[in-house]
């Protein structure tokens, strides 16, 4: 991790890092832990742990606690590191447990975008109308006044588009914000870095090193969930991107396949020629 460190130290900057940047960063001092949650890469099952442990909730089991409650309703339980001051931050930072957990870049990156354009869900309506709305106004030459108002039908395509632009302004929503800049690992040296491709195992090995075995358990899928994984996916939606954006996307996510030790997926190789950065 150094070496990657000292690589991109150019590109990273995290020198100038700012206290509200440590607002993905999670922590307990009971267990002496902290954890930089990435959407979509389980978060959303590691804040109910968090919750549990802050025996706050009524219950010790993690499929009470809904999605909705998670995120909104106990959010006022969840301690981030961001809120401390610089001595407690630095202080933490020294001797507690840090782990985060990654994932396959474009993987998550497709994950964020079907769930959040590829369906109509009440819960998604905020990103159609904060980004949605934006996306096909600039990036779609005669759009239907409906797709303008609504927002809902972004293409992938279009996505990627507002991720790439360098005139774009505003800073990336955190679901498709690149892993460094959310998790700071060249400035907070994670003791575990788990992988979504691997995350039972992961998660039983960390939550033994919080030694909280005997508080909380990772939940495991139902043995009825069927849905069709988002890397048999990728080749359907990157298809449709050009070479010379292939290119871009790469080049904008390369810090985290480099940090966080993940190459181009497999069904991808045939899109471009990435040889020269592989």
């Amino acid at each position: 991790m150094e070496k990657y460190c000292y690589k991109l130290r150019k590109q990273l900057q995290e020198e100038r890092v700012k206290i509200s940047q440590f607002k993905y960063i999670l922590y307990d001092d009971r267990y002496k832990t902290l954890f930089c949650q990435i959407p979509k890469v389980a978060s959303t099952n590691w804040r109910r742990m968090f919750l549990i442990l802050s025996g706050k909730m009524n219950t010790t089991d993690p499929g009470q606690l809904k999605s909705f409650d998670v995120h909104k309703t106990y959010d006022k339980h969840i301690k981030v590191l961001g809120d401390l001051n610089p001595e407690q931050i630095r202080y933490r930072l020294k001797n507690y447990f840090k782990f985060v957990i990654v994932r396959e870049p474009f993987e998550r990156l497709l994950s964020a975008y079907r769930n959040k354009f590829g369906n109509l869900s009440k819960s998604n309506l905020y990103f159609h109308k904060r980004f949605g709305r934006r996306i096909v106004k600039k990036y779609r030459p005669n759009a239907k006044e409906q797709s303008l108002i609504t927002g809902s039908d972004v293409t992938f395509g279009e996505f990627v588009q507002y991720i790439l632009d360098p005139n774009r302004k505003e800073p990336l929503n955190e679901h498709w914000t690149e892993y460094h800049k959310l998790c700071l690992p060249c400035i907070v040296h994670y003791d575990y870095i788990g992988k979504y491709e691997t995350l039972t195992e992961d998660s039983a090995a960390i939550i033994d090193r919080m030694r909280a075995s005997d508080v909380i358990e990772f939940p495991e899928r139902s043995a009825t969930y069927h849905h069709k994984k988002t890397e048999n996916y990728l080749y359907d939606y990157f298809k449709h991107l050009s070479p010379k954006t292939m290119l871009k996307l790469w080049k904008f996510y390369y810090p985290d396949f480099l940090l966080f030790n993940y190459t181009l997926p497999k069904s991808l190789h045939n899109l471009t020629n990435l040889a020269n950065y592989l």
